[in-house]
């Protein structure tokens, strides 16, 4: 069983480097259609909404689910500084969108009100 999700986390790695790639496009090798990089980045977005929302959800015994807490606490943060990250290069850029710093606060009010949901049910 342990084979199996490490053989699954390699095909995830793998599956969302190519596709972030072919959508990137960093070293100019094709010209893609429209149509093409509207369909490479839906399958980007369900591969992604995948493997954050469905994958690891279910933890079978306590170390498990020990190690989803602290990669989800990991994640987040990693995701925090890098939107910071753009936020400061939008605004030194001064081409700032309303985007980043509403997904900033969605993130920290999020860990805030869940924190106090369940910090209240006890």
């Amino acid at each position: 069983m342990k084979n199996k999700k490490g053989i699954f986390d390699m095909i995830s790695v793998v599956a969302i480097l190519i596709s972030l790639f072919v959508i990137l496009n960093p070293l100019h090798f094709f010209m893609p259609s429209k149509t093409q990089m509207i369909f490479e980045a839906i399958f980007f977005i369900v591969v992604c909404v995948y493997l954050v929302f469905f994958q690891y959800e279910k933890a079978l015994d306590e170390r498990e689910s020990y190690h989803l807490m602290i990669s989800s606490r990991i994640s987040t943060n990693i995701a925090i500084v890098l939107l910071l990250i753009a936020l400061i290069n939008e605004l030194f850029g001064n081409n700032s969108s309303s985007f980043i710093p509403l997904t900033i606060a969605a993130i920290v009010l999020s860990k805030i009100i869940s924190l106090w949901y369940f910090r209240s049910r006890k």
